[in-house]
């Protein structure tokens, strides 16, 4: 650390926070933010682990291969060695520590007037969770942080409000949690609630994207490089009629000439306080493409930006790691950085698998040990042979097969959302809430 200090701005005396969830161990971003004359100051800080690890060394080499950091409730298997990850590089309170920061100044009306990235030390002040956030923001009694978070919830409602006017998704991704007694090795299942101290890190992340991708389309324009953007192409059109199907046969919306992210949003607000809201929102994020990292910059529709990387993680994303080395001026050869997104490519749908693989396994196990209870579920998928269900409680999907239906002919129509039984009307429609029991579990 004291070999790295040089020519570094020293914010350490700034007051600076980090909001996490309760469990976790690695803190990669933390927030500063200062009121002064009519401009409101917002400091992003994020741990330079480019200060600490060289290109091309051994556990640079690692940790391209990884990819990716893997969460699951139990532990955290890290990209970085587990000393680096949640010690030195860390942004723990009451340690002094290297950060990249971006300085963001906006007007009182929360206008960005002008940004800069520098190298710089902080000393966290306070480490709080998420729920430690929301409490202060709800508590009417003085807290040191009171002021500060207050002001930071101001703004982040405006910027959400100002990144949706343009365009974007905003959808309430469910998040479940899983937990293991130790004493009987009974499983229990809990649907995280989203609280206003998730939107206000989410905001300030993507907004720190958002300006390090302007600064990243700068220095590869300038040095004839390509780049390393996090793109999310538009849906194809086969995959956007299949939307607009399923938005008219909710809402009766006439059809447009583009199907815009505002479109989306709007239909699916209508289904917030209702219980098949998180099934129209899987149904319609099924549609979408998946986003990946490129060399060039093509957008990234479902934020509705038009240039974005991933900057804020290093210590659990190989590609944020790279674009920091790029921005500090780092030159990294064409093939290097095409070779570079292959591997983040790769360790990101490993890592997606393993938590839709752990997702699906502890569901399992969870509905094993209460099966013989009545579930609530929304039918999710209609095909020939069998009805797709979403169950409420984990969001886990299952099928039941046509074969075990009361004997009828069915007919799908209404482009596969609704099936119906020609003599007994029997009638199942995409997005209905239905009574589930469980019949067979297969592991494997």
């Amino acid at each position: 650390l004291a070999n790295n200090i040089e020519g570094r701005i020293d914010l350490t005396g700034l007051e600076t926070f980090t909001i996490d969830p309760v469990d976790a161990k690695d803190f990669d971003d933390a927030i500063s933010i200062t009121k002064n004359n009519g401009n409101i100051d917002l400091y992003v800080h994020i741990a330079d682990v480019s200060a600490f690890i060289e290109p091309e060394e051994e556990t640079d080499l690692v940790a391209r291969q990884l990819g990716n950091s893997y969460y699951f409730d139990e532990e955290t298997l890290h990209m970085l060695p587990e000393e680096l990850s949640t010690n030195f590089l860390s942004l723990k309170p009451s340690a002094k520590r290297l950060a990249f920061t971006v300085k963001i100044r906006m007007d009182e009306d929360f206008n960005i007037k002008d940004y800069k990235f520098f190298e710089s030390v902080i000393n966290s002040d306070k480490r709080l969770t998420y729920q430690d956030a929301e409490e202060i923001l709800e508590s009417k009694t003085k807290n040191a942080f009171n002021n500060s978070l207050c002001l930071l919830l101001e703004l982040t409602k405006s910027l959400k409000d100002q990144r949706l006017s343009i365009d974007g998704f905003d959808m309430n991704y469910e998040d479940f949690s899983f937990k293991v007694d130790d004493n009987d090795d009974s499983i229990s299942v809990q649907k995280n609630k989203r609280l206003k101290s998730h939107l206000m890190v989410e905001e300030c992340m993507l907004l720190a994207n958002k300006l390090a991708s302007e600064k990243m389309l700068e220095y590869v324009s300038l040095n004839n490089l390509l780049g390393i953007y996090r793109n999310h192409e538009p849906p194809s059109s086969k995959s956007t009629n299949l939307i607009e199907g399923l938005m008219g046969h909710f809402s009766q919306l006439p059809n447009k000439k583009n199907l815009y992210a505002s479109d989306i949003n709007n239909f699916l607000n209508r289904f917030k306080s209702r219980s098949n809201y998180g099934a129209l929102c899987v149904l319609v994020m099924r549609k979408m493409q998946k986003a990946n990292y490129a060399s060039k910059c093509i957008g990234h529709y479902g934020l509705g930006f038009s240039n974005y990387v991933h900057f804020t993680s290093p210590i659990r994303r190989y590609s944020d790691l790279v674009v920091h080395r790029m921005l500090k001026g780092m030159r990294i050869e064409n093939h290097d950085i095409i070779a570079a997104l292959k591997d983040c490519n790769e360790g990101e749908i490993r890592s997606q698998q393993a938590e839709r693989d752990y997702h699906k396994l502890k569901s399992l196990r969870w509905l094993d040990s209460v099966k013989d209870k009545v579930f609530k579920g929304h039918i999710i998928d209609i095909r020939r042979s069998k009805i797709g269900l979403r169950e409420f409680t984990t969001g886990l999907i299952g099928y039941i097969s046509k074969r075990t239906l009361p004997i009828d002919d069915y007919v799908i129509y209404r482009d596969k959302l609704v099936m119906k039984g020609v003599s007994g009307g029997l009638r199942f429609e995409i997005g209905e809430e239905v009574a589930i029991k469980i019949d067979k579990i297969d592991m494997v």
